[in-house]
């Protein structure tokens, strides 16, 4: 991040936070010894962790030369720096001669990193903490809107400032191998966190931290009430923290459902307050019961990726939520103007598997399928139907399609169809692709899981 080179804060006349004894040792420590030069590079280094013009331009030299495979001595930076700007000269010969003739102790140089790159940190907190004021005084957006931006100010220095190193082989084999043989002692056949359908769970076994999973289906199929009762089994059954972030139902409209599904009283009659007295008492319990779970819904409408990190921040770090659902991507909005949708849906398709690798938390995400489902005689959807469908199929760890026979064919559907639906996994990253058949009661929007119709074309697992 780049910041003006102000000795002071004018407003309180504060002291930038910066070194120039700790920028010259570790300048010299790069001239003279290449152990110090690799390590300032693995370390992260950059010109703008110098406070000084000048040894940001000797900085500059120096990475120069060490990607040119030149010899690392004054009179070659010297060069490389008249290239870069013809105007510098004797202060810049100078300050070469006298930081190469300061031989430091090498065993210092990674404290002398370690400082300089923390007084970098605090300027650009500074620079940050200023832009924020001036945003703030400026009234020029609404304040929702400054505290989106001044968190995504504040997430970038963090984003900048994180350091991951490789890590040998063997490292990551005896974890791996750890892990294994916890599970072996477990003896469990799920190791993620349960769906709460059988025969999904089996196929990706479980939903795992890091993991996009992509539910889709034309309007209508159950993507929402297939997410609710994936919700519903993590928040009810397993007592874990579940996020439902709803831009096409209201939190009410979703409260409805939760409660005409775990009820099993039907939807119109809860909304109609039509009820026998049995019916009252249950759903009363049921409400009970339902404001104790740990399921946080937001139907904030035009949600962006970035308010969506900030709200999953806070949601995980004070509620301990462990999955995320959004419905549904298209409604999402992107962080900039865009030409055209597929870029806009692109970039929140990336925003959402970030989020989870981020965060590490499966998300689940729903889509809509675009209309050439309907020009074709089998609507049984493929991945390809993915309303912009590049980027979410390349994003995605697993793909569940919906699909209801029994929706297209209506009174004609096979007695064997009714009230069935197929969970199609197209896409799993790891593990094998599978259909899964699910019970679907429209009156209480409600799936169960579901043995294979009889006399039906396919295998019961159809693992490929």
């Amino acid at each position: 991040m780049k910041y003006k080179k102000n000795k002071t804060v004018n407003k309180n006349s504060r002291k930038i936070p910066y070194s120039i004894d700790i920028e010259k040792g570790i300048l010299s420590g790069m001239i003279n010894d290449d152990n110090c030069l690799s390590m300032a590079i693995l370390d992260g280094i950059s010109e703008y962790d110098f406070f000084d013009p000048k040894h940001c331009l000797i900085f500059r030299a120096l990475m120069l030369a060490n990607k040119n495979n030149l010899s690392i001595n004054p009179i070659i930076l010297f060069e490389l720096i008249q290239e870069m700007d013809r105007n510098k000269s004797i202060k810049e010969i100078k300050e070469l001669y006298l930081i190469s003739n300061e031989i430091p102790t090498i065993r210092h140089i990674k404290s002398y990193i370690h400082i300089l790159k923390q007084k970098s940190l605090l300027r650009q907190l500074i620079l940050s903490a200023n832009k924020i004021t001036d945003l703030a005084y400026s009234e020029k957006t609404e304040a929702i809107e400054i505290i989106d931006k001044a968190e995504e100010i504040i997430l970038e220095i963090r984003k900048n400032n994180i350091k991951k190193n490789s890590v040998k082989i063997k490292t990551i084999v005896n974890q791996t191998l750890n892990k294994i043989q916890k599970m072996i002692k477990q003896q469990k056949t799920v190791f993620g966190l349960s769906s709460g359908i059988g025969k999904f769970d089996i196929s990706t076994n479980g939903l795992h931290g890091g993991e996009l999973i992509i539910i889709a289906a034309r309007p209508s199929m159950g993507k929402t009430a297939l997410s609710l009762a994936i919700a519903a089994h993590i928040s009810f059954n397993l007592n874990k923290g579940v996020a439902f972030f709803s831009m096409e139902m209201s939190a009410e409209q979703i409260v409805y459902r939760l409660m005409s599904m775990q009820s099993e009283i039907q939807l119109q009659q809860i909304r109609s307050g039509i009820m026998n007295s049995n019916q009252i008492k249950k759903l009363f319990d049921i409400g009970e019961q339902i404001s104790t779970a740990p399921l946080y819904i937001d139907d904030s409408p035009g949600l962006t990726i970035l308010s969506l990190r900030s709200k999953c921040r806070r949601l995980i770090h004070k509620y301990k939520v462990k999955l995320i659902i959004v419905d549904y991507l298209q409604l999402m909005c992107g962080a900039k103007n865009y030409d055209n949708k597929t870029t806009e849906i692109s970039d929140i398709s990336k925003g959402l598997k970030a989020l989870a690798k981020e965060f590490n938390i499966p998300v689940i995400a729903i889509s809509q399928l675009n209309r050439s489902v309907e020009s074709r005689n089998d609507k049984r959807p493929v991945i390809s139907d993915l309303r912009e469908s590049g980027a979410i199929e390349q994003d995605a760890d697993i793909i569940g399609l919906l699909y209801r026979e029994e929706y297209y064919r209506k009174k004609h559907t096979p007695l064997n169809l009714i009230g069935k639906c197929e969970f199609i996994i197209s896409k799993n990253r790891n593990g094998p692709t599978c259909t899964a058949w699910l019970n679907f009661n429209a009156k209480i929007t409600k799936f169960y899981d579901s043995l294979e119709p009889k006399n039906n074309e396919y295998e019961k697992y159809n693992f490929k």
